[in-house]
């Protein structure tokens, strides 16, 4: 990192070794950036050119990142789809903490080989799920949804095998933190009391130091916004149709992003059960459970507070259980702000009635979730189910909600109604293109997604799911 004009950083080992084991990333043979995240370089005010250069391929593949800094993979547990258990970055290392205009950003290699905590596995990664980890995020940034970002998509010039040999590849990844629920847990279950208050310090002195100025309810505060936070997060998604497909506790980001983008997908026609997993065989992630599930995700963090909380285990539990209660209200707020403002109003508890009545209409007959909130923004209603007493009916109450505040209607709306989203078999076509050698598709849609609520001649054929689509599975494939 000598040669590059950044200022670096290495906080997380500022805590004990207990939270991370030295790791590398293993080198490649023949790495080829194949998507290198122009906008966000320059909004970043980075050096285009050195990062497009062979010096940049070397450092963005994990070839080259000179002495200063050591890698480390980071511990932690998680419970998955319910089952604690011990992970920690199996494939993913981080270089540390490089300073941006937005904040200092976590510099990660995910797919980058093995770790003390690949278990087994090779660490590498396949190039396809790189590639749609790269979209989804971008697409989540463009709705104004916290995420990771992808800096670079680098094919290995190697192979993994997944049961069929597949092209290798790997992302860098840029975060707040990647700290996760998981990393309590771990703290709580193979560490102590003060491995937890240790690690919560350390994260409040990195992104919530205000709370320090009172340390005697610090920790309740630090959990409270934590929750919503994760309240806020999940609500946006639902807002947006977005199923992320494996909202385990390692996969729950402390400072509330979307992070680890593996059997993802965006919802096409309304269904609050749609699931898309291959793995999910009991629907516990679909769409409906998300915010219950982030809730549960909520709780498992609370309980390695319990001895903090309180002098005695009880009054722990007490707080703890006050905590937890505040998790339903931050959805619901957060919620009926998100749906709000995609009919056009600033709602109240006395406008869910108005808004599930649509979400129903959707459901019963069977409309694209996107299209039908854009059809409500631009007042052209071309769907048959449009035409139906019932739906008449919701329309003449929600005009007659909206009344003369038309423009600031319109106005909400436009924000959080996008024309276009990576819609599951368009992106799914575009990734096996690009595997096979073709990116123009993957190209095309890193374009579309950075303007979503725009109507473009880029965007015009993918704004709607094609009608012979077959029931759509995401797989993690990585």
């Amino acid at each position: 990192m000598e040669r590059w004009d950044w200022t670096w950083k290495q906080p997380y080992r500022a805590l004990d070794p207990f939270f991370y084991r030295d790791s590398e990333p293993s080198s490649v043979s023949a790495p080829t950036v194949e998507w290198l995240n122009e906008s966000l370089i320059r909004s970043y005010d980075w050096p285009l050119e050195q990062l497009a250069s062979s010096e940049g391929t070397r450092l963005l593949a994990g070839n080259a990142f000179g002495s200063m800094l050591q890698p480390y993979a980071q511990a932690y547990m998680g419970h998955q789809f319910g089952h604690l258990t011990m992970l920690g970055d199996g494939r993913a290392v981080t270089l540390g903490a490089v300073e941006t205009p937005f904040g200092w950003k976590e510099w990660q290699w995910k797919g980058s080989g093995r770790t003390p905590f690949s278990r087994g596995g090779d660490g590498r990664g396949a190039l396809g799920p790189m590639i749609r980890e790269a979209i989804m995020s971008e697409a989540m940034h463009a709705f104004g949804i916290p995420t990771t970002r992808t800096l670079a998509v680098v094919q290995t010039g190697e192979e993994v095998h997944r049961g069929v040999p597949l092209a290798g590849g790997l992302i860098v990844r840029l975060a707040t933190s990647h700290v996760r629920v998981g990393t309590f847990e771990y703290a709580y279950h193979y560490g102590s009391d003060e491995r937890v208050k240790e690690l919560a310090n350390w994260m409040m002195q990195q992104y919530d130091s205000d709370l320090l100025e009172t340390p005697e309810v610090a920790l309740s505060q630090f959990l409270e916004r934590t929750l919503e936070r994760q309240a806020t997060l999940i609500a946006q998604w639902q807002g947006v149709g977005f199923i992320h497909g494996v909202m385990n506790t390692d996969n729950a980001s402390i400072v509330g992003e979307t992070i680890d983008y593996g059997p993802c997908a965006f919802m096409d026609v309304y269904d609050a059960d749609t699931v898309f997993s291959s793995i999910d065989h009991q629907g516990r992630y679909r769409y409906r459970n998300q915010p219950a599930i982030g809730g549960w995700n909520m709780a498992r963090l609370l309980e390695t507070f319990i001895p903090l909380l309180g002098a005695t285990d009880e009054e722990g539990v007490e707080e703890a259980q006050r905590i937890a209660s505040m998790y339903e209200r931050f959805y619901e707020r957060a919620w009926l702000k998100m749906f709000g403002h995609k009919i056009g109003i600033e709602a109240t508890e006395d406008d869910r009635p108005l808004i599930e009545a649509l979400l129903q209409l959707m459901e019963t007959h069977k409309l694209d979730f996107t299209n039908t909130f854009r059809a409500l923004t631009e007042q052209e209603f071309e769907e048959a189910a449009f035409e139906t007493p019932a739906f008449q009916e919701w329309k003449r109450q929600w005009l007659a909600r909206i009344g003369e505040k038309v423009e600031q209607a319109v106005a909400w709306m436009e924000q959080v109604n996008p024309v276009v989203i990576p819609r599951n078999s368009y992106v799914e076509e575009a990734i096996d293109e690009a595997v096979r050698g073709n990116w123009e598709d993957v190209e095309r849609w890193l374009e579309i997604v950075r303007e979503p609520y725009t109507k473009t001649t880029l965007n015009e054929p993918y704004r709607s799911a094609p009608h012979d689509e077959e029931p759509f599975v995401t797989y993690c494939g990585t």
